[in-house]
């Protein structure tokens, strides 16, 4: 049987284009970003890389394979898109006036956005790798007052995301109720019965891991909620070691590779400390995992002596000795890793042309981490 062959490489290329099957196969192994740009090449691509199940399935592969990146805040207008593995630091753009990012889940940013710096408080989420928005209608009655909003998205589980919203009734201080939007049809609705906590009690900066939100404050009462029985319950406090005179001790909260931990910074002038507790999974108490002396680092830098050090993220490894943490102080980025005490650093913002805001420390609550998905809204 006589096969006809391609008479040339473009004639090859055409055939390859009009295979859907191959073509989907090599775009799920393609980043999210490239495959956007791609969609400009034919309305068949377009077509193909929309296309919901497609659009599902390679946010699950890269969901399994993730290596966040992070958004980092300098003041209310200035976003920066920053990446360990390759070094990259560049602005990066929201697309709003006044916007603050309350919450990064799984590829999604849950955003709160003014007009002006008093403005009404608008809320959206946003996927900021294909540029997509919702916006968010609270529906909130006179009586009630949002305590917190919370995203909740895991591919893993289910292609739609959730919506968190905490309410506090005005005429009883100490009663909370939770209402629940979803993305698959477009709703909110109530969840579980009203709960008791401290009047004015805020429930931002909330985690979404298995199903629940974890609210942690390392030195005050913490809370979850698990949203499948949609009830309330505490979790354990940490026991941290006392600090020594003239010591300065602080603490971040944070969520990688399915777990959640807590890093505790102790600065003095003479030594300096990071411990690392892991909250267990069935959430009965924190085990600290890692204890390194960061003493090398200022030794090698000794502007960090004196200077402001925080924890800009953890990256959580497959394997223990693997996991990192980034610290930033006097316009460095440093990559410590836990498990052998070895670091670098990996990016002086002075000296890349980021003068202007070298003497800014980004806060701890405003470092987000970031992963390319083609996640719909």
């Amino acid at each position: 049987m006589d096969v006809k062959r391609p008479s040339s490489p473009s004639d090859s290329a055409e055939i390859v284009g009009k295979i859907d099957d191959l073509l989907t196969l090599i775009f799920l192994f393609l980043p999210a970003r490239p495959l956007i740009r791609f969609q400009l090449v034919s309305k068949h691509w377009k077509s193909l890389i929309s296309d919901e199940r497609f659009t599902y399935l390679h946010t699950l592969r890269f969901r399994a394979h993730k290596q966040p990146s992070f958004i980092l805040r300098a003041n209310l207008s200035a976003f920066f898109y920053f990446n360990h593995m390759d070094k990259t630091f560049c602005h990066f753009r929201i697309g709003f006036s006044y916007p603050k990012i309350l919450q990064s889940c799984n590829g999604l940013l849950l955003l709160e956005c003014r007009n002006s710096p008093f403005g009404w408080k608008k809320y959206y989420v946003c996927n900021p790798t294909n540029k997509n928005i919702r916006k968010l209608v609270l529906e909130n009655k006179k009586k009630d007052l949002i305590s917190g909003l919370c995203l909740a998205f895991d591919p893993l589980k289910s292609p739609n995301y959730k919506v968190v919203c905490v309410k506090g009734k005005e005429d009883s201080l100490l009663e909370y109720i939770i209402e629940v939007y979803d993305s698959k049809d477009h709703a909110w609705s109530s969840l579980g019965p009203p709960f008791s906590d401290l009047p004015n009690t805020q429930f931002y900066n909330g985690i979404y891991l298995n199903n629940g939100i974890y609210w942690i404050k390392p030195r005050a009462r913490s809370r979850f909620l698990d949203l499948e029985k949609g009830f309330v319950a505490d979790l354990p406090t940490i026991r941290f070691r006392r600090r020594k005179t003239g010591e300065s001790h602080k603490n971040y909260v944070l969520e990688s590779n399915g777990h959640i931990h807590c890093v505790s910074l102790y600065l003095h002038v003479k030594t300096k400390s990071v411990l690392v507790f892991e909250l267990s999974e069935n959430n009965s108490c924190w085990v600290q995992i890692f204890h390194a002396d960061l003493s090398p680092i200022s030794a090698v830098f000794p502007e960090m002596n004196g200077a402001e050090v925080n924890v800009l993220g953890i990256v959580r490894g497959k394997k223990e000795e693997d996991s990192v943490v980034l610290l930033h102080f006097h316009h460095k980025i440093v990559l410590y890793r836990l498990w052998d005490g070895e670091f670098e650093l990996v990016f002086d913002l002075k000296m890349q042309g980021f003068g202007r805001y070298c003497r800014l420390q980004f806060d701890r609550n405003h470092v987000f981490q970031l992963v390319e998905t083609l996640a719909p809204l």
